[in-house]
């Protein structure tokens, strides 16, 4: 297989790290995602396979859109409705009532998580801090990974939420009240520590019951698509070139005699005034020949 990216369809239950496993294993190559999902998540992951794995650090910060859902009035270890309940706020779900007065209280709510904060991250995540990952300290010490989870806590945007729609189901006593919407957010962002947030700012608890990538950066999916209509959960597959042309949009042009020094890692002394910094497509005679990252002295 040529290197590349593959988008692929995470189905809910998989770990990440299956799917890169998988893909792997199938075409005999490195290979490593960009943006990790929960297991319980499912939707798009893009997964780079071998030389273009190189491109990971260049491709991590995209901004991320999803399909969230949640539920009002539970509380659990994990922020998701996988895990063990350790508090209930029943006389929410008995006292509010989905008309529109409770919907502008929800819209006051989420608007309050728009913009840049400082996230403090579920302690059951795999954010890592002294080498260890949360999730494994908080199976041993819970108090600890939530004050390491404060340390840890990161700034994210949430540029959007939209197509916000609310409602009860009665299959529980009281009924459950639940909540969907679409966010646009910022690399880094965790949707479970977003949903509790909302619920804090309702006075409540809030717990994640469905969670679909949509998008990340310029990589989409249509969100109504079929589990059945794509092949081996492969959506489309991108070459290395393609996905150096999509992501980086500033070029440098240099010298043909300056290929070589180019290609064994030496300096190339550009223009301070034509450009910034950032991460530059380098081209000799319209051929691309790499990346390179430009910084001013």
């Amino acid at each position: 297989m040529e290197d590349g990216l593959i988008l692929v369809y995470k189905r809910k239950g998989k770990t990440s790290r299956n799917v890169v496993e998988n893909i792997s294993k199938r075409y005999g190559v490195k290979a490593g995602h960009i943006g990790t999902l929960d297991p319980m998540a499912k939707g798009l992951l893009p997964v780079l396979v071998g030389n273009t794995c190189k491109l990971s650090k260049y491709l991590m910060e995209h901004d991320k859109t999803y399909l969230v859902e949640m539920k009002f009035g539970y509380n659990t270890e994990t922020l998701d409705i996988e895990g063990e309940i350790l508090e209930e706020n029943k006389s929410f779900r008995e006292n509010n009532i989905v008309d529109n007065e409770f919907f502008d209280m929800i819209i006051i709510a989420m608007k309050k998580e728009l913009g840049t904060k400082k996230q403090i991250p579920p302690i059951y995540s795999a954010k890592k801090l002294n080498g260890k990952k949360l999730y494994e300290i908080a199976r041993k010490d819970k108090e600890k990974a939530t004050e390491m989870a404060k340390e840890k806590s990161k700034e994210i945007t949430i540029y959007n939420m939209y197509d916000i729609s609310l409602k009860e189901l009665w299959d529980n006593n009281p009924k459950d009240i639940v909540l969907s919407f679409k966010v646009e957010c910022s690399s880094g962002t965790y949707i479970r520590s977003l949903i509790r947030d909302i619920a804090k700012n309702m006075e409540t608890y809030g717990v994640m019951t469905e969670l679909k990538r949509l998008s990340v950066g310029k990589y989409n999916m249509e969100e109504n698509i079929s589990e059945n209509e794509f092949k081996d959960n492969i959506l489309k597959i991108y070459t290395e070139k393609e996905v150096i042309e999509d992501n980086f949009k500033n070029s440098v042009y240099l010298k043909e005699h300056r290929k070589k020094a180019f290609l064994t890692g030496l300096k190339t002394s550009i223009s301070r005034e034509k450009y910034d910094d950032g991460i530059y497509k380098v081209y000799i005679e319209n051929n691309l020949i790499g990346l390179r990252r430009s910084k001013k002295r």
